[in-house]
């Protein structure tokens, strides 16, 4: 492989360019990211996002931050009214993947996916936040010059220059390696990191643990190895990535690092587009050497069939507003996450709206992710519901309740999505329990739509991990409702049929 000419510039300036194939295949992977992220949505559509759901408009502001501007989810509850938008939501996304007004394309998609998880933030979770960021440096790319429709559609667009500079792609790039930094940071402060255990519990996550992640328990020294695998590539990973020496070698090998180290951690668990979204950044890092050996196979890829500048040629110039936009976007993420690092807490910031915006799209970071594997107690739940001849069933398989407390067959993979099972492990905390009666009531209304009978009453409960399914003790009742009462635990007396007895067998 080898690597053509670049424009005359400084070392720094040379760290911080992108080849324009590396910004086309990063669009093209973003936007297919984007568009699935819209069609796993929309199988919880009702569910979250609407006033039948379980978090209605009414009972949102309690936990919603202030919207500012991102508030077209929560103009109208109506399913009808939230189907649009997510088909605009999923047209905008095919705007991007082939490039077709695709920075437009990708500041609208801003709004609607911001909007969105402020229309229930209790089914957001790392990859939505981290998907809210990329998304919001990629508006600042010029990616629509290079493998686009609008490249077809508008031949006298202005070129890039091979490789590519500008302040928002260094943006871009800092803010991926900020991420990485930040995270193993903040792991490294936990003995279970420290102690090489950390990787081991990824098979204890009950609600998170794939099949594959299960057999961890069976290895511990791959365990062990993963750990301290794990804190080096995240800190030490982007570091290697600005070394001005050897960039090109380096940058490919940490890239396919990266890429290696992802599709480990969506092999042993369920996290959603977290991953994936990672994989696809970390495309920009790669090197002309890359590309021009992947347009051996792929001839779009080519540089002769590829309408950018050469070296020295006049070419796409950014604009000034966006420039200085994406530069002081990075200067807050930089400053917040240096915070974060020192403090462990996000970075103060002025109070009211300017905090309330920087917040909605996640330039004020603290990057907490997996970091302390050891502390929470993550088991299982179930819904059980009373019928009117006073039968029980079991709310997650429809099936009639036997009185086994045992974790379902497959209970990590049987959510329909990841959000989903954000929310069933949100709602285990006091802080969540207004939510709880929404959740209830929405398990008997879609009981009633599919089985044409309303239930007397619903108990959800959660079932700890580690005390074994006969230990009753173990069995933490989260909400006892019955219809027609505000499902407060006193609510628990009244009941006609006690699912104390239930829970205490």
């Amino acid at each position: 492989m080898t690597e053509a000419p670049t424009p005359s510039r400084s070392r720094l300036g040379r760290l911080f360019e992108i080849d324009p194939r590396a910004l086309a295949a990063f669009r093209i992977t973003f936007g297919v990211l984007l568009l699935s992220d819209v069609i796993k949505r929309a199988l919880a559509l009702e569910a979250h996002y609407t006033d039948q759901g379980i978090l209605p408009r009414r009972a949102l502001f309690e936990f919603l931050p202030d919207p500012t501007i991102f508030q077209a989810y929560l103009w109208s509850g109506s399913t009808a009214y939230v189907a649009t938008l997510f088909v605009i939501a999923g047209l905008l996304a095919l705007c991007v993947t082939f490039g077709f007004h695709a920075r437009l394309a990708t500041w609208l998609y801003l709004w609607l996916q911001v909007s969105v998880r402020l229309r229930n933030p209790l089914a957001c979770h790392t990859g939505d936040v981290y998907l809210t960021v990329i998304t919001l440096f990629a508006a600042f790319l010029p990616y629509s010059h290079v493998l686009s429709l609008d490249r077809r559609l508008k031949p006298g667009m202005p070129r890039l220059a091979m490789p590519f500079l500008s302040v928002g792609g260094a943006a871009m790039l800092l803010q991926i390696a900020a991420f990485y930094v930040a995270a193993g940071v903040d792991k490294h402060h936990f003995e279970v990191w420290q102690s090489g255990e950390a990787v081991a519990w990824f098979a204890k996550l009950g609600m998170y643990t794939t099949p594959i992640g299960k057999l961890l328990e069976d290895w511990p020294g791959l365990c062990r190895f993963a750990t301290y695998f794990t804190l080096v590539l995240e800190i030490g990973g982007p570091l290697a990535l600005f070394l001005p020496w050897g960039t090109r070698w380096i940058r490919t090998v940490v890239v396919l690092l990266f890429v290696g180290f992802h599709l480990g951690i969506q092999l042993v668990v369920y996290i959603g587009v977290f991953e994936l979204v990672s994989i696809s950044a970390a495309l920009l890092y790669l090197p002309p050497m890359v590309w021009d050996f992947v347009g051996r196979f792929v001839p779009a890829f080519r540089r002769e069939r590829l309408a950018v500048a050469p070296p020295g040629a006049a070419g796409f110039r950014p604009g000034r507003v966006g420039e200085l936009l994406a530069g002081a976007a990075i200067a807050i993420v930089l400053y917040s996450n240096a915070w974060a690092a020192v403090t462990r807490r996000p970075g103060p910031f002025p109070p009211g709206q300017p905090r309330a915006f920087l917040r909605s799209l996640e330039l004020r970071q603290c990057w907490q992710i997996f970091s302390d594997l050891d502390q929470p107690t993550l088991g299982w739940f179930f819904a059980v519901g009373r019928r009117s001849d006073g039968s029980l069933v079991n709310l997650w398989t429809e099936e009639p309740f036997t009185g086994d407390f045992s974790r379902p067959a497959g209970f990590a993979g049987n959510f329909p999505n990841h959000n989903w099972r954000r929310v069933w492990n949100l709602i285990r905390f006091d802080s969540y329990v207004g939510v709880r009666p929404h959740l209830a009531e929405y398990l008997l209304r879609r009981w009633q739509e599919r089985h044409g009978e309303r239930l007397e009453q619903v108990m959800i409960l959660e079932i700890e991990e580690g005390r074994g399914v006969d230990d009753p003790a173990g069995r933490k009742p989260l909400i006892d409702y019955t219809p027609g009462h505000d499902g407060v635990a006193a609510s628990w007396y009244v009941a006609p049929y006690r699912f104390r007895d239930v829970i205490a067998r």
